[in-house]
């Protein structure tokens, strides 16, 4: 997943399970505005990582039956500034802290889809939607960043998996 901020920190994977449930929001909630091709229905598809400085949750409107992805992806500065230690509040948990930056990213998510069916699915994405990343002021201590591209998540996180695989094997290799 292309990240906003280019720092070193290694991410972690959000919960598949924990992903589904979001993506049952989405499909639930924008049912109405899915087409069927082909015998088939768009679906949403989420991904998400956690990283010390940022998370990041990307919903991706998936074509039936081909590789076309509409995909918007959602950031935040992590852990959100009212969940810092030096904010003066009472410390909460990191399950909160995640919480409330995943429900963050899932509402700027669904305003980004709502607009992007409302308008009638423009495809000129030059000049439709920037595909840098935008900022979204959501109130004084909450910033969102969005981005919007044609990526395909999961044919990424497969070609990743493929050319790790073929990483190790190489090295394997190279110690016998």
């Amino acid at each position: 997943m292309d990240r906003r901020k280019d720092t070193p920190f290694q991410g972690t994977k959000l919960p598949r399970d924990y992903l589904k449930l979001v993506e049952d929001v989405f499909n639930k909630n924008f049912s109405k505005k899915l087409t069927i091709e082909k015998g088939s229905k768009e679906i949403f598809v989420a991904h998400g990582e956690i990283f010390p400085d940022e998370l990041l949750l990307c919903m991706s409107l998936k074509q039936p039956k081909t590789l076309r992805m509409t995909t918007c992806y959602a950031s935040v500065d992590y852990p959100a500034p009212q969940f810092k230690k030096e904010s003066g509040k009472p410390a909460t948990t990191t399950s909160e802290a995640v919480q409330f930056s995943v429900n963050v990213c899932v509402d700027a998510l669904a305003s980004f889809f709502n607009s992007f069916f409302d308008d009638g699915r423009p495809v000129d994405y030059d000049l439709e939607y920037s595909q840098g990343w935008t900022t979204v002021d959501i109130d004084k201590n909450t910033r969102v960043y969005l981005r919007i591209t044609r990526d395909n998540p999961e044919l990424e996180a497969e070609a990743d998996a493929l050319l790790a695989a073929a990483s190790e094997s190489k090295k394997k290799k190279k110690l016998h």
